[in-house]
């Protein structure tokens, strides 16, 4: 077994640091490129006939509701619609808009349930 002086230990540990420090500082991160957002399609998709009477029903539904504060600050804006396969429900996100500047209110989308009325 090999015993190096204290003297010879002590260089050889502040090499090893020195090595440590100078291989560290010089390590950069591989510029990796970020996901691009899909492109809208070229042909929007046609609007469901239903779509107006669902808008029409929310923005009934929303509009002067005193027990919900936001409905009385914000304006609501439909973002999906999806309907049922027997076509009489339907589940429709929406947002909250600010009525001044009509941006978007930031956060989650609300979820509503649409059901239609027998005579409509």
């Amino acid at each position: 077994m090999f015993f190096y002086s204290k003297t010879f230990r002590s260089l050889l540990f502040l090499l090893a640091l020195l090595i440590l420090a100078l291989t560290s500082s010089c390590g950069v991160l591989p510029d990796w490129p970020l996901p691009q957002p899909k492109a809208p399609p070229a042909h929007p998709a046609p609007t469901d006939a239903r779509l107006p009477a669902v808008e029409a029903a929310l923005q009934a539904a929303t509009t002067n509701r005193e027990d919900i504060v936001a409905f009385l600050i914000y304006s609501v804006q439909i973002e999906r619609v999806d309907f049922g396969e027997d076509g009489k429900a339907a589940l429709v996100w929406f947002a909250l808009i600010e009525p001044e500047s009509e941006e978007v209110i930031p956060g989650e989308l609300s979820l509503a349930l649409a059901l239609q009325n027998e005579g409509t």
